[in-house]
């Protein structure tokens, strides 16, 4: 009988899925902290499509339609179609200009043409003429140009969207160029490039008035304006690959630091938490010491949330016995049917995790299940996701214990997406701790202590993910000795989001003598 401890935070917060790549996050340096005024919004708007050869046909269209939805939200809009060379370079410039006044909100759109060359991408005005690849840095507009811009604006809040690249006539005469643009140039702080296809691949111009990609863009903004601009990226992906079965599926780069509301709210998101800890075990042998105290304290601390981030934290704690496969699934329907735009649904799951031998599927073990009859008796992941799977929620995951890879995989691709926090590098052990002061798991104390608002290094008032992540690597680092790593993932273009609101930046009592026992 396989036996993996797994003891799960699961956080979910507003958002919706991509095909995520799920990677370790980069701690970088501390963030600029001044305020970015989300009410000064420019964009700059360009359609090409009457080229000499390959000419289009909807990119004036798109650029019209799109440029309208950005006007009704309050963007300053400069709208430019059908553009030379000397042209697109100085509607850039003046772009530019605007955006690095002060920091703001910008978008800049493009649809037309595009290519990519040696790493970088471009975009084709009409009287670009390409005989040989040397021609390209001449004859086309880097988009390397409308980045660098962006870096001025000190980490303000950019948009990048391609409608490109449609089926280009440069390529029949450099057959040794790739197709579609590339995900790789380096992108400024606090900045996403939302791509209408995938790196590499053609993007549809469209039977209609407008391109697939245009028109799930502006018909998810405007249906959908009360939620994330990454909840809005999710939607449009599912959107163009159910219109061109499935051609076409939009992709995303960049992690922005900021979130983007078109339609701004000052009602304060609520926090639906159901917390899950099973210590006793039909099988006494799999029993564990802290589990059920785990969930209960990490509940008990986003509780002393309410009225400070949240207006209202609903909570739903089930140990030990009451923790069947039934109740659980039962309160997750009851939570979804609740849930609205701007909510933030988590999950905390402490206990044992298992791997089906039968189909591959990792479960989570509930207090009566059997080892040998998981798939019946266990709570699957994968339905974890399909029911929460297209909710108007962020989502965010804790892993606290050994935990399967391929299950990572899934739930970052979640409709919604999903941030995803483990206490330790998969197939490792976790630990807890005894002292006068403090008993339980490592990973569960120190998101206590970080909710609570010592992560808040930054003295912002506020707990993010990516601080939390640098608490706990530091907090963990202290105790378990290079044993127990924590990691991160999270699906591309996913914004860092808050999760708490500083309540004390002290640490409750020493807590530097303890002793350590493995939990295996």
């Amino acid at each position: 009988m396989l036996k993996i401890l797994f003891q799960t935070l699961f956080s979910f917060f507003l958002v919706c899925p991509i095909l995520a790549q799920e990677k370790g996050l980069k701690v970088g340096s501390k963030k600029d902290t001044s305020a970015i005024d989300f009410n000064r919004r420019i964009a700059l708007v360009i359609g090409n499509a009457q080229y000499e050869k390959g000419g289009l046909k909807n990119p004036v269209h798109d650029a019209n339609r799109f440029a309208a939805v950005l006007k009704k939200y309050g963007f300053d809009v400069i709208l430019k179609t059908d553009l030379g060379r000397k042209e697109l370079n100085k509607v850039i410039n003046d772009f530019g200009d605007s955006i690095t006044a002060r920091k703001g909100v910008s978008f800049f759109y493009y649809s037309g043409h595009g290519l990519q060359y040696d790493s970088k991408n471009y975009m084709l005005p009409l009287d670009s003429d390409i005989e040989k690849e040397e021609d390209i840095g001449d004859e086309a507009v880097g988009l390397n140009k409308v980045l660098d811009r962006m870096r001025k604006t000190s980490n303000g809040l950019n948009f990048v969207i391609l409608d490109a690249c449609r089926n280009n006539p440069v390529y029949t005469s450099l057959p040794g160029l790739q197709k579609g643009l590339t995900d790789k140039e380096k992108l400024p702080g606090n900045t996403s490039v939302f791509y209408a296809t995938t790196p590499g691949d053609v993007a549809l111009d469209g039977t209609g008035t407008n391109s697939p990609f245009t028109e799930a863009l502006a018909e998810s903004i405007t249906a959908t304006d009360s939620i994330e601009f990454y909840q809005v990226v999710r939607k449009v992906v599912k959107q163009v690959k159910s219109k061109t079965n499935p051609v076409q599926q939009p992709s995303i780069a960049g992690s922005p630091e900021d979130e983007f509301y078109f339609k701004a709210t000052t009602t304060k998101p609520r926090l639906l938490l159901l917390s899950i800890g099973i210590s006793q075990y039909k099988n006494g042998a799999m029993s564990l010491a802290y589990a059920k105290k785990d969930a209960d304290d990490v509940a008990d601390a986003f509780k002393k949330q309410e009225g400070l981030l949240y207006s209202e934290v609903k909570t739903w704690k089930v140990f030990d016995n009451l923790a069947t496969r039934m109740q659980i699934h039962s309160i997750i329907h009851n939570i979804k049917q609740q849930v609205r735009p701007g909510d933030v649904i988590m999950l905390f799951f402490a206990g044992h995790n298992y791997i089906s031998k039968i189909d591959g599927e990792s479960y989570f073990l509930t207090a009566d299940s059997d080892p040998d009859n998981v798939d019946l008796t266990g709570v699957r992941y994968e339905d974890v996701r399909s029911l929460l799977a297209d909710l108007p929620c962020k989502s965010v995951l804790f892993f606290d214990g050994t935990f399967n890879p391929g299950t990572v995989k899934k739930l970052t691709t979640t409709e919604n997406g999903v941030a995803i926090f483990t206490s330790t590098a998969p197939g490792k052990s976790v630990y807890e701790f005894q002292s006068s002061q403090w008993q339980g798991g490592l990973f569960a104390n120190a998101i206590i202590e970080a909710v609570n608002g010592v992560a808040d290094t930054d003295n912002d008032g506020f707990v993010d993910l990516r601080s939390l992540f640098r608490y706990l690597e530091k907090r963990m680092g202290q105790f378990a000795l290079g044993k127990q790593t924590p990691q991160f993932f999270s699906p591309e273009g996913m914004s860092n989001f808050k999760i708490s609101q500083t309540i004390s930046r002290e640490l409750p009592g020493q807590k530097t003598e303890l002793t350590p026992a493995i939990r295996k």
